[in-house]
């Protein structure tokens, strides 16, 4: 994994958590893991659809990355234990660093 994949898998963890807030999930892991069981059955439901196309915008934005390319990201963010390591990076960067968060 290189310095940009991890750019990008923060960027990944931003931007679910806050869509994390929304839901009625107790755990940030377990939202992971349901968007994960649902990405390998490719049984996305309406929330979770929009989630994806939240965290898809703001790769485009970011890194200009096609659909498939995010996809592919999101996928493999979701699909291993890695949100539990960039759940602690960004909420230590908003705990040091608030005004990038506004």
């Amino acid at each position: 994994m290189t310095k940009f994949d991890n750019y990008v898998y923060l960027t990944i963890c931003e931007v679910s958590l806050e869509c994390f807030k929304n839901t009625k999930f107790v755990t940030y892991i377990n939202y992971c893991r349901t968007m994960n069981m649902s990405l390998m059955n490719s049984q996305v439901d309406n929330r979770e659809m929009s989630d994806i196309m939240k965290i898809i915008i703001e790769m485009r934005l970011i890194y200009d990355f096609d659909t498939e390319t995010s996809v592919k990201y999101i996928k493999n963010y979701f699909a291993s234990d890695r949100c539990l390591d960039f759940e602690k990076c960004v909420y230590l960067m908003r705990k040091y660093y608030p005004l990038s968060f506004l």
